[in-house]
C-alpha cells in the first residue's frame, strides 16, 4: 500500500513479474475480519483467504457471515466462495464468485432466500464484481456490477442492469439505474409496471373499499432522494382488457343528486377501458386520477359512461373529483357519455 499525500492508492501486482517479487510461496489468511462502514451502509466481512503463488499467482476466498447493512436494510451471505486468477498477458485479475444463499430483512415486504454468482476482474485501476442474483423461483431478479478505483478517495460505482420482483400479482421491473455507494445522492430511474391486479392495487389505494377485476400494466418513473424518501412522477398504469369494478356506496361521500347517480353506477361497474394516472404536483400532494369508460347494466339501460375518480391517499375525494357528466349527467348518460366537458 502506497500511503503518501492525496495519490496514495492500493497497487495490485498485475504482471507475472510484479507476483514474483512477492516473498512467499503461499499466503493464508484465517479466523479475521474486516469491517467498512460508510454514511450510508456498514459491511462486515469474515476473511477466509489463501495467495498461491505458483504455478500461476492465485487468491481464494471461502466465507460464512457476511453481513451488508443499510438502513434498515440487513443481509447475511452464507456459502460465499471467490477464485481470482492472474492473466499477466491481459494484465488483470479474473475470475468468478458464488453465494449459495443470501438472507435478506427490513425490506418493506418480504423477500425469500436468494442465490447468486457471477464474474471478478481486477486491474491495476479499479476492481470490478458484476454477476446477478435470484430466488429458487425466479421471481426475485438483479443482474448488477460494483466498480472500485483503486485510487485514493475512489467511490464504488453500482449499476443495477435489471431488477424484477412479484407485485400484487403481477411484477414491478427497473433498469439503468446508476448509484455511488456511500454518497447521498439522487436516483431517477423508470419503473416497469406489469399484469398487476387491479382489485389487490385499488384495495392498497381505498383501504380495501373497492373490488376489481383485471389487471393493468405501465411505466411510472421514480425519485430516490438524497435523504432516501422515494417519490414517483407523473405515469400512466393501463388496463389490459375489460373488467369491473364494484364499490360499495358507503365509500361515496356527498349528498347531492350527481353523487346519488355515481353511487348507482359504481354499485356494478363494467369497464371496457380503464387507466391509472399518477399526479405528483396535485394541490394537495401526491393522489391519482383513475379513469374509467364503460356502464351498469342496471342504470340507465347500460348506457355508456366516462368517469373520472381522484384517490388520494386511503380517502375516495369524490368531492374534489372531476366527473365528465355532473353538469348534466342525463343529458351525457343519453347520449353515451363519450366526451369530457371543462
Amino acid at each position: 500500500m502506497k500511503t503518501g499525500g492525496k495519490d496514495a492508492r492500493l497497487h495490485l501486482p498485475v504482471t507475472e513479474e510484479h507476483a514474483g517479487r512477492v516473498p512467499f510461496v503461499r499466503i493464508a489468511i484465517e479466523d479475521s475480519t474486516a469491517d467498512f462502514t460508510t454514511e450510508t451502509w456498514q459491511a462486515f466481512v469474515p476473511l477466509r483467504l489463501d495467495w498461491e503463488k505458483a504455478p500461476v499467482p492465485k487468491i481464494t476466498y471461502r466465507a460464512d457471515g457476511v453481513v451488508f447493512k443499510r438502513g434498515k436494510m440487513h443481509a447475511v451471505a452464507n456459502g460465499v466462495k471467490a477464485d481470482a486468477a492472474l492473466d499477466s498477458g491481459k494484465q488483470a485479475w479474473r475470475g468468478a464468485w458464488s453465494a449459495e444463499k443470501i438472507d435478506v430483512a427490513g425490506t418493506p415486504m418480504p423477500m425469500p432466500s436468494l442465490h447468486g454468482g457471477g464474474t471478478i476482474e481486477a486491474t491495476a485501476e479499479k476492481i470490478t464484481v458484476a454477476g446477478n442474483l435470484r430466488s429458487d423461483d425466479g421471481t426475485y431478479a438483479a443482474d448488477f456490477s460494483l466498480s472500485r478505483p483503486l485510487a485514493a478517495g475512489g467511490k464504488t460505482l453500482l449499476t443495477v442492469t435489471r431488477a424484477a420482483m412479484p407485485w400484487k400479482e403481477g411484477s414491478l421491473a427497473a433498469g439503468a439505474i446508476r448509484m455511488t455507494l456511500g454518497t447521498a445522492q439522487k436516483t431517477d430511474f423508470n419503473l416497469e409496471v406489469a399484469h398487476v391486479s387491479i382489485g389487490a392495487l385499488m384495495q392498497s389505494l381505498t383501504g380495501e373499499k373497492v373490488t376489481a377485476t383485471g389487471a393493468v400494466s405501465g411505466t411510472i418513473p421514480v425519485t430516490i432522494s438524497k435523504d432516501g424518501a422515494v417519490g414517483f412522477g407523473q405515469g400512466t398504469l393501463t388496463a389490459e382488457g375489460p373488467g369491473s369494478i364494484i364499490m360499495p356506496p358507503e365509500a361515496i361521500p356527498g349528498d347531492n343528486e350527481q353523487i346519488a347517480l355515481v353511487r348507482d353506477i359504481m354499485k356494478d361497474f363494467r369497464y371496457s377501458q380503464l387507466s391509472i394516472a399518477m399526479d405528483p404536483a396535485a394541490e394537495k400532494g401526491f393522489s391519482v386520477m383513475l379513469t374509467v369508460e364503460g356502464n351498469n347494466p342496471a342504470v340507465y339501460n347500460g348506457r355508456s359512461v366516462k368517469l373520472n375518480v381522484r384517490l388520494t391517499g386511503d380517502v375516495l375525494d369524490f368531492i374534489r373529483q372531476n366527473i365528465i357528466f355532473l353538469t348534466e349527467p342525463e343529458t351525457l348518460l343519453e347520449q353515451g357519455g363519450a366526451h369530457e366537458k371543462n
